[in-house]
């Protein structure tokens, strides 16, 4: 099984359920806003048979966005949007 090995949401709403299914079993999604409103119908077998980690995070200091920011730099990352 393949799938994302980190999932960075700010969006929540019906599509978190979509994160789910692409997220890889094992890994873990940070949820850091709702803009589309709250998660109404999550699905928790997928949760605990996948072994994901959920975390929420609130938005970090200007510092912290310079270290992310970096951090894409140093390692060429380059983010997906769904």
């Amino acid at each position: 099984m393949g799938g994302a090995e980190l999932i960075v949401d700010g969006i929540g709403g019906l599509g978190f359920n979509q994160l789910v299914d692409v997220t890889a079993p094992g890994d873990c999604i940070v949820y850091f806003g709702a803009k589309n409103g709250r998660v109404s119908e999550l699905v928790l077998p997928k949760l605990f048979f996948k072994q994901l980690g959920i975390k929420g995070s609130s938005v970090g200091s200007p510092r912290e966005f310079a270290h992310l920011l970096h951090f894409y730099e140093l390692y060429r990352l380059k983010p997906i949007f769904l």
